[in-house]
């Protein structure tokens, strides 16, 4: 059985003269690219040759320590200068003095007038003055109970005027005055002359008088009786304030 024959196949490749070993064509000669990046870092670029252009210099010249304060010192004793500044402090205090003024007034003018807005046509200041005396009768009267109370406690609310109108008085004083009235002997004059015994008459009426006008005065005190003006007068508030009327004694 005959074979093909391999020869004229092995002739042809021969024959195209591939006798070398395969080279990509991508990859780049490593010294070519070294003798490339020598020329590359030798060559110096034109705008580098060109020098950039210098900015002109001028001399420096440092300020003295003695200009300056002969500077500061003139302007601090100029007259006309310091005479400035306290205008200029003035105006400012009286600024601020007319801005709190300002303030005040607006104030005012918004509680004493009605907004055009509002639909209440009572005034802020009334509305205000209204609540203030019913949280003051209110309080009024939670501190009525309580003080009425401790009158009872303590005598009474007679007991508690006397305490109130009783000074504490010399006792050197008291007794001198008390031996002066039982001893008519030592009753004198305003020109310090023993009285006769029309002057001591006159005297034993006065004193009488007065026993009967501090009796008297006793015995309204008794009569009284704490209501609720007493006590704001105790307390020294004056009623009409918060809205106490004195002769029907309740609240307007």
């Amino acid at each position: 059985m005959p074979s093909p024959p391999p020869a004229p196949k092995r002739r042809r490749v021969d024959s195209l003269g591939i006798h070398k070993p395969f080279v990509s064509p991508l990859k780049r000669n490593p010294s070519a690219a070294a003798d490339q990046a020598t020329t590359t870092t030798t060559t110096p670029k034109a705008s580098a040759r060109v020098a950039a252009p210098q900015a002109p210099t001028t001399p420096y010249t440092p300020l003295r320590s003695s200009n300056l304060r002969t500077s500061t010192t003139s302007s601090a004793s100029d007259p006309e200068l310091i005479q400035a500044q306290q205008h200029l402090r003035a105006l400012e205090s009286q600024i601020r003095s007319l801005r709190s003024q300002n303030s005040l007034l607006q104030q005012a003018l918004d509680i004493t007038t009605v907004p055009p807005t509002s639909q209440n046509p009572t005034p802020r200041l009334v509305t205000l003055e209204q609540k203030w005396q019913k949280a003051s009768q209110q309080a009024a009267e939670e501190v009525f109970c309580s003080f009425s109370q401790s009158i009872k406690d303590n005598g009474g609310y007679t007991a508690f005027l006397k305490q109130q109108q009783s000074k504490p008085r010399n006792f050197f004083e008291d007794e001198q005055e008390v031996g002066d009235e039982n001893n008519e002997e030592e009753w004198r004059d305003e020109d310090g002359d023993c009285l006769t015994e029309r002057g001591k008459r006159q005297r034993r009426g006065e004193i009488e008088a007065k026993k009967h006008k501090e009796e008297a005065e006793a015995e309204e005190e008794e009569e009284e009786e704490l209501t609720l003006g007493s006590m704001l007068q105790v307390l020294n508030i004056p009623p009409e304030v918060i809205g106490w009327d004195t002769k029907a004694q309740a609240w307007k």
